[in-house]
């Protein structure tokens, strides 16, 4: 016999109340998804039971469901493309905005499109929002430069980074040395990396792009001991937070793969200089 509504009521209430606890056990959400699959779903919001879910592909599945149902909130949408996004389906995230932009939703939920642009690698369109900001923000326009090799721009913009705040400047440092090296001036190159290596902790200069950066100019400077040290680093990088290849953010595990091809083709161009 089915249950009754009023013992649907009752179920749902209890696991409702165990959704709040701090830690909840996975076997709560395999009940809950075994029920729905049942064909008798809790009576909790869906986006309640996504938060919940420590598989993100759970989570997503619920949050999907969410949001086909009419709720159209900034908080659901943003989390729909953030979920996307670390799952590796970029299409599904950019469809999703794709369609919001289509169906005018854009003015009454105040997604940064600019952002969601640069996260889902439409660097063209993330560039034309950010240009027609005012005031621009000059470092969504030099990331967005830098992706789009226009090595030229960000050359233009250097008179700003002396005005930048130090978090600025660590971030924006290594656009401007591999801007100067398309240029072929080494000595302003070395001049970005070195603020980055004298000036800030060892701590915060351990980002991808700056050991990338750095690697390049040492081996063009010849200064071969250091540029091992540093493919060295950028592979003990890869490695600090081994949880994102389980599966659970499939975007942030492509984008270390890659970095690590980078510092595989750095190795092979250093021995390559060294046998010379």
């Amino acid at each position: 016999n089915s249950a009754s509504v009023e013992d649907q009521k009752n179920f749902s209430n209890t696991i409702k109340m165990i959704l709040n606890f701090e830690n909840i056990d996975p076997h709560v959400i395999s009940l809950a998804e075994f029920i729905d699959r049942a064909g008798y779903p809790l009576l909790i919001p869906d986006n309640e039971i996504a938060a919940s879910c420590h598989s993100t592909a759970l989570s997503l599945y619920y949050l999907q469901r969410y949001f086909l149902d009419g709720h159209f909130d900034k908080e659901t949408i943003q989390q729909l493309l953030q979920l996307n996004s670390r799952m590796g389906r970029i299409e599904s995230a950019r469809g999703l905005l794709a369609s919001l932009s289509r169906n005018g939703k854009f003015d009454s939920i105040d997604i940064d499109t600019g952002k969601w642009s640069e996260e889902l690698g439409e660097w063209e369109k993330a560039l034309e929002i950010y240009e027609s900001q005012n005031p621009q923000n000059v470092n969504e326009l030099l990331q967005c430069y830098a992706q789009l090799e226009q090595w030229d721009n960000i050359c233009k913009l250097s008179g700003t980074f002396d005005s930048m705040s130090k978090e600025d400047k660590i971030y924006n440092a290594p656009w401007f040395a591999w801007a100067y090296y398309h240029a072929k001036d080494l000595e302003k190159m070395q001049y970005y990396l070195d603020i980055v290596k004298n000036l800030f902790p060892l701590k915060e200069r351990k980002n991808r792009d700056y050991l990338f950066f750095r690697t390049i100019y040492l081996i063009a400077s010849h200064k071969y001991s250091e540029a091992q040290s540093n493919i060295e680093n950028g592979f003990e990088l890869l490695t600090d937070n081994l949880a994102v290849f389980n599966g659970s953010d499939a975007n942030e595990a492509s984008k270390r793969m890659v970095f690590a091809q980078h510092l595989i083709e750095l190795n092979e161009a250093l021995e390559m200089n060294q046998n010379n």
